[in-house]
């Protein structure tokens, strides 16, 4: 009897991830896809989905070539949250999706603010007054282009769920993060819908993330050597995913906290019910049926080590100049002898939501590279803290348990060890770093046993590290004069709009 494998795919903001596991949660196959990002001039962030799509089928590609089809029985499907794409009623894209870092729907945002505010609207979809989100996307995109069209918005993977099976639908859990679906009855909210100037059938139709949409095409199944007819579930977002993923839904983890960082970064606690804060710093979107996930992300993670690789390693191949960068930043001691990175190259999100942000290098003039690196991985470690101390007095997190750290982070000690010291919680590192897709392939698994509760399946916890108590003082001290500097660039703004 062969052994049943279910797919999952992420697709993610520089590369999308395919993983088979196992009804215990063994990984089989991986495949991995790359695709541009196009950003010509500050605040522009875009992508084009005919890259991203060929890019996921080399990464389907890549994964059928280690098992066996027969092997295969479901597909499920994760992707970044708050990407933007305009389609023809053919479903044939209009321009390049914008994705979660451009920022160029910021400008003039109080007469929107105004609206939204008036209809209660984050109390109704737990997102923010803020660039992020479709109201102010959409706003700006017919400004920019000039276009009243007939079509629709999608997001990438709502895109690529199209090409893979032929329906256009999304998922209420990517669909929480647009700022036109009322979390509570998981319906898109007419009246936001209405203030866009929209309707309906301008939208996907909306499943629950377990529901089948369809089955694997003909010509994807040639192009990948997925078996025909195999069954495509929506699946969610990649934070929703990766809570999923990771474990952070198991029985009785309401009140869990998944830590997450690939290129941006994010602090995510599990509900069973909405979580919104008073200041609209934080946002709550739906996960399943009955939970939710509230939380805050940070636009510079990975990104902003990587700008500091090229930056000051950029004598090296990319491979080599990060070995090198960790390298040094493990012979320096915490806190850089002073040196300061405020890593805002995409602007920033929670707490802040200033997406005008710009990074700075303070101390420098005397120190060498070394204490870069460091102070890249301490200043990544900062910004989650901020999100962390807006999000603990909403919520009771019980930090003796399932707080897990996921992501690319997860790859290095250090790093990893870093964000502990200066949260001065215990962590336990989810080993798998393809969290994500791990969630899409369980939400498949669930869906194809027709069953709308998620399970997680997996065997060992993960490796927990603690704290370094000593570090953590020391940290506290770094930290008040990182978020000094911070609050000093912040108050030297332009009054927000």
């Amino acid at each position: 009897m062969t052994t049943a494998l279910y797919l999952g795919l992420d697709i993610g903001t520089t590369a999308c991830k395919t993983v088979a596991i196992d009804d215990l949660g063994k990984v089989h196959a991986k495949g991995t896809g790359k695709y541009p990002t196009y950003t010509p001039e500050p605040g522009t962030s875009e992508q084009d989905v005919i890259e991203v799509w060929q890019g996921v089928r080399d990464a389907l590609k890549e994964l059928t070539s280690q098992v066996a089809p027969a092997q295969l029985k479901a597909l499920g499907l994760s992707g970044a949250m708050h990407s933007f794409l305009p389609i023809t009623s053919e479903g044939q894209p209009l321009a390049r999706a914008l994705t979660w870092a451009d920022t160029r729907q910021a400008r003039d945002l109080l007469p929107l603010r105004k609206r939204l505010a008036a209809l209660k609207a984050y109390e109704r979809t737990g997102c923010p007054s803020q660039w992020l989100y479709h109201p102010a996307r959409l706003a700006w995109w017919r400004e920019a282009h000039g276009l009243n069209l007939n079509g629709g918005f999608v997001a990438i993977k709502d895109w690529i769920l199209l090409q893979l099976t032929g329906k256009l639908a999304t998922d209420t859990c990517i669909a929480s993060s647009t700022g036109w679906l009322d979390m509570h009855k998981r319906t898109w909210d007419e009246k936001l819908l209405s203030l866009s100037g929209l309707h309906r059938g301008q939208l996907p139709t909306l499943l629950a993330p377990t529901d089948r949409v369809g089955t694997i095409l003909p010509g994807v199944s040639r192009a990948t050597g997925l078996p025909l007819k195999l069954p495509v579930y929506p699946g969610g977002s990649d934070g929703g995913m990766a809570n999923l993923g990771s474990g952070a839904v198991a029985p009785n983890t309401s009140g869990s906290v998944v830590i997450t960082v690939g290129t941006s970064g994010a602090v995510r606690v599990t509900t069973d019910k909405p979580l919104l804060d008073p200041q609209q710093r934080t946002w709550c979107y739906n996960l399943t049926g009955g939970l939710w996930f509230a939380g805050g992300a940070i636009n510079n993670g990975g990104l902003a080590v990587d700008r500091i690789r090229s930056e000051f390693y950029g004598d090296l191949p990319e491979k080599e100049g990060f070995t090198q960068l960790f390298a040094d930043a493990k012979r320096t001691e915490a806190g850089a002898e002073g040196v300061l990175l405020l890593p805002f190259y995409a602007g920033e999100r929670t707490p802040h939501w200033r997406p005008d942000l710009q990074p700075d290098l303070l101390n420098f003039s005397d120190r060498e590279r070394r204490h870069v690196a460091r102070a890249a991985l301490e200043a990544v470690a900062f910004c989650l803290a901020d999100v962390w101390e807006v999000l603990q007095p909403q919520v009771s997190i019980d930090s003796r348990r399932f707080i897990r750290l996921t992501g690319g982070i997860t790859q290095s000690h250090l790093w990893s060890q870093i964000v502990c010291d200066v949260l001065g919680v215990p962590l336990v590192l989810s080993e798998a770093a393809d969290a994500s897709a791990i969630g899409a392939a369980l939400t498949a698994r669930a869906g194809l046993q027709g069953k709308s509760k998620v399970e997680w399946v997996g065997g060992d916890e993960g490796t927990r590290i603690e704290p370094d108590s000593v570090e953590h003082v020391n940290y506290k001290s770094i930290r008040r004069g990182f978020a000094k500097a911070v609050a000093a660039r912040v108050k030297a703004l332009p009054r927000q709009a």
